[in-house]
């Protein structure tokens, strides 16, 4: 008999929770207005819930629990004289604060990095303030789930995720990318969970609008209506289930007071059932003991044949579209400035770890399932544009500081930076205090390295050397792209003899209008007709500078101009584009940038690339991994959770053809990616009018403040193209995604003599060098790449012992140190945590 039905099935929990959105329908912090009245931000419904909970707890038996550390540590700051009554229901079993991290975030398009400091820094603060171990992994409403999740969850001391929503899985047990397993338990369906009573959405209180009176207790919204009923078994199936759950909270919706009494008025009711309040940790370990317990005690044979959960609602890698770019720019600036802050400290500098910290907890905000996805409301995109803003500025003001420590001001002197554990050759720019902007092509700069050259060897932005739109193609040692006056008729890849555009399918890098009906989260009609944009297309000049070669177009397409008469696209009232092809000397890249001027109803826009192939395979790039997918589309069905046809790629994704050429699109945050009959896609912009999931509710919360939603106005995109032969995994695509999304820094002055981490790599990448969180030691995260095992070696000065950690940087076992020496062996995608005890000055 299966262990779930040994279990004595007579036992309701009474879950009292709160999914806590921080943005979604409000701001987080900021409230907004509508039609004369005040819609409070999240931080206020919070507070209310997290209160009124409190009070409920008080001399009587009742439990509840928060999601995520950001919502705790909000109410928290707002409140610290709760801290130690709250600490106390921790420790006695009466609270439980679930490990899903700063926020529950989006993981399909952060990088892997985010992930994990998401996770690791959530889990950190809450057992520090609460003094007990957070292991319940929460994914409750996250839109899909990535294939590294077991391994960094695993690596965080998570025991068993719950919450895996809209794409579920099979079995009890999640095999991910890397091979770690993690037993999980999908979302609590019909038969398993039902909720107390109907959830709500609060209106501004009608007495003040608002702004906090008496009848509101100051909390500026309407709790006439609060989640009612008597708990009882009705809907829950406690035959074929270990046990039933009636949940008392919703999203934004405030439990009765009277609750104890309602559980006890059960009780008394039934003969044959436990009603009992209930925590998801007592839950799971009382029913899946043996289960939670499997490393070194039983075989594992029912693991899901998947090992991610998706797609789902794929609306969200499009919607909101410099959400994505900015959050990837962001994340990679934080990672180099945490590696100069290591190097820093490294030889005796102080390490800016508050401004760090600050910075990566925001960076995880930004990352919450409806940040980062684009579903929310206008108030929280300008409350993440402020985020974004203010964090840029942290880090610059780290920037100029680690500047100071590393470099020796030195006219002619330009240092150079490499941040990855590979060599690089790349153009670098510098802004020079007499001469400008200029640029050279950074030779060789060692893995994780410095390189000094000479400003001499620069070039200056000036005038090109020739101009003109007579020619009809450019190249370079690689490539030869060729040209008709609407757009790039041909790539000729040199290397490999082969030409990688279908001369019949279209043009590469054109622009394609197709129709989309949708909210933020899903296309909702099956039906998308397209419009190639090509032929409105034109080509302005061609430029060929001393190191480069650029080519022009501008483009417009008439849609609603004529609507007295007849509209081309009456949905389409302006839509007009300029494109930058850039061919680099002795690169093997092409660079394109698209600005687009975008004002839509219901459309999308994409970028496509027609290959010589047919194949609809392609290997995509997901955090910290590599993934090989098929293509899919969606069937005649409206609903939210069905998706639309494209894949997310965190950095790039290519073609999969076997024992050839494949083609690969490299990207900076647009990440909606889609290869259909070789034809390799990406979605720049969508325009999405239908308010769903809740964004409005008429009857209750009726505020249409949802418009920026059709991403309106001006945008500009950068991505680029490479190819390769065979297998990607003996290229070095991933190395050039790497290195496009994160460049060389360079520095105007001379390299201090510092001491560095060197490493032999083949393909792991060095993910973080940094601080301890706790004490004065090194961190070294790496991550293998490739899909490949080797070993990797690293030298490091000073060292006084090593340690292999696990994401919260404790032991797991003691590493041999020869000659300030380090190897440690690396399986395929695994993520290894070293920490280094440095010797005493």
């Amino acid at each position: 008999m299966d262990i779930e039905k040994k279990i004595n099935n007579k036992t309701v929990y009474i879950l009292c929770t709160n999914h806590f959105d921080p943005i979604w329908r409000r701001g987080f912090k900021k409230s907004f207005f509508w039609k004369g009245e005040k819609y409070v931000p999240t931080i206020k419904i919070q507070e209310a819930c997290i209160s009124d909970w409190l009070e409920i707890c008080k001399d009587t038996e009742a439990k509840f629990e928060v999601e995520c550390s950001l919502v705790l540590r909000t109410y928290l700051e707002a409140h610290p004289e709760q801290l130690d009554y709250i600490r106390q229901l921790a420790q006695s079993g009466r609270f439980e604060l679930r490990a899903s991290g700063e926020v529950i975030p989006d993981t399909n398009l952060p990088t892997g990095e985010t992930l994990i400091r998401n996770l690791m820094y959530g889990i950190l603060w809450g057992e520090q303030t609460l003094g007990v171990p957070i292991t319940t992994g929460c994914l409750n409403d996250a839109f899909g789930s990535s294939a590294q999740l077991p391994q960094i969850l695993k690596d965080c001391g998570v025991d068993m995720v719950i919450g895996l929503s809209y794409k579920t899985l099979k079995g009890k047990y999640w095999k991910g990318l890397d091979g770690s397993i993690i037993r999980f338990l999908n979302n609590p369906g019909k038969g398993f969970l039902k909720f107390l009573g109907k959830g709500t959405y609060y209106r501004p209180c009608p007495s003040c609008k608002g702004e906090g009176c008496d009848v509101c207790k100051g909390r500026g919204f309407d709790q006439s209506f609060r989640m009612d009923g008597q708990p009882n078994t009705i809907d829950l199936d406690l035959d074929n289930n270990p046990f039933g759950i009636i949940s008392v909270g919703g999203e934004e919706t405030m439990a009765p007071m009277d609750i104890v009494k309602r559980v006890e008025n059960a009780q008394k009711e039934s003969e044959d059932i436990e009603y009992k309040f209930g925590l998801y940790k007592d839950m799971l370990r009382e029913h899946y003991k043996d289960e939670l317990e499997f490393t070194d005690k039983n075989e594992i044979t029912d693991i899901s044949p998947d090992v991610e959960g998706n797609p789902t609602q794929t609306g969200c890698y499009v919607s909101r579209i410099k959400i994505k770019q900015k959050a990837r720019k962001l994340e990679y600036f934080a990672m180099v400035i945490e590696k100069l802050a290591a190097i820093a400290y490294l030889n005796g500098g102080k390490y800016p770890e508050n401004e760090l910290l600050e910075t990566w907890r925001k960076i995880a905000y930004t990352a919450f399932h409806d940040n980062i996805t684009g579903t929310h409301v206008d108030v929280g995109y300008e409350e993440l544009m402020e985020t974004f803003k203010s964090c840029n500025e942290v880090l610059s003001k780290v920037q100029k500081v680690l500047k100071d420590q590393l470099i020796v001001s030195e006219k002619g002197i330009v240092t150079v930076f490499n941040p990855h554990a590979f060599e690089v050759s790349d153009y670098v720019e510098i802004e020079t205090e007499n001469s400008g902007k200029r640029f050279i092509k950074a030779e060789n700069i060692p893995a994780f390295g410095f390189k000094t050259l000479k400003q001499s060897e620069f070039i200056e932005e000036c005038q090109p050397i020739m101009s003109g739109i007579l020619q009809k193609n450019i190249e370079n040692e690689y490539y030869k792209i060729s040209l008709d006056k609407h757009g790039i008729v041909g790539i000729y890849d040199k290397e490999y003899d082969k030409e990688l555009v279908s001369e019949n399918s279209g043009y590469a890098n054109e622009l394609i209008l197709e129709n989309d009906f949708g909210d933020p989260w899903s296309t909702r009609e099956a039906s998308r007709p397209r419009t190639r944009l090509g032929r409105m297309n034109n080509l302005t000049g061609i430029k060929r500078f001393s190191n480069r070669s650029e080519v022009y177009f501008k483009g417009e397409f008439c849609g609603n101009e004529d609507i007295l008469f007849d509209p081309v696209d009456y949905r389409v009232l302006a839509l007009e584009w300029e494109q930058k092809v850039t061919l680099w000397d002795s690169l093997k890249r092409v660079d394109f940038e698209t600005s687009v001027y975008w004002s839509c109803f219901d459309r999308r826009i994409r970028i496509s690339f027609p290959t010589y192939m047919r194949e609809d395979d392609g290997f995509y790039a997901v955090p910290y991994g590599v993934l090989k997918r098929n293509r899919y589309d969606r069937v005649e069905n409206g609903g939210l959770i069905n998706p639309d046809g494209d894949w997310p790629s965190v950095e790039w994704f290519s073609s999969a053809k076997e024992k050839n050429v494949n083609i690969a699109l490299l990207n900076r945050g647009t990440p909606s990616s889609r290869i259909e009959r070789g034809e390799l896609m990406i979605s720049l912009l969508r325009s999405p009018t239908f308010a769903g999931c809740g964004l409005l509710w008429p009857k209750i919360y009726d505020a249409p403040v949802y418009d920026g939603m059709r991403d309106q106005g001006s945008h500009t995109f950068e991505y680029s193209l490479t190819s390769f032969n065979d297998k990607w995994e003996d290229s070095d695509v991933v190395q050039k995604a790497y290195q496009y999304n994160s460049k060389l820094m360079a520095f105007e002055g001379r390299l201090r003599n510092v001491a560095n981490l060197e490493i032999k790599a083949e393909g792991t990448e060095i993910a973080a060098f940094k601080k301890a969180e706790n004490g004065n030691d090194l961190i070294i995260r790496l991550n293998e790449y490739r899909g490949k095992s080797e070993t990797v070696e690293i030298t490091l000065p000073f060292i006084k012992k090593a340690y292999e950690v696990n994401l919260l940087e404790k032991n797991l076992r003691e590493l041999t140190v020869e000659n300030d020496n380090i190897k440690i062996k690396m399986e395929p995608f695994k993520i290894r945590t070293i920490k280094v005890e440095m010797k005493a000055d």
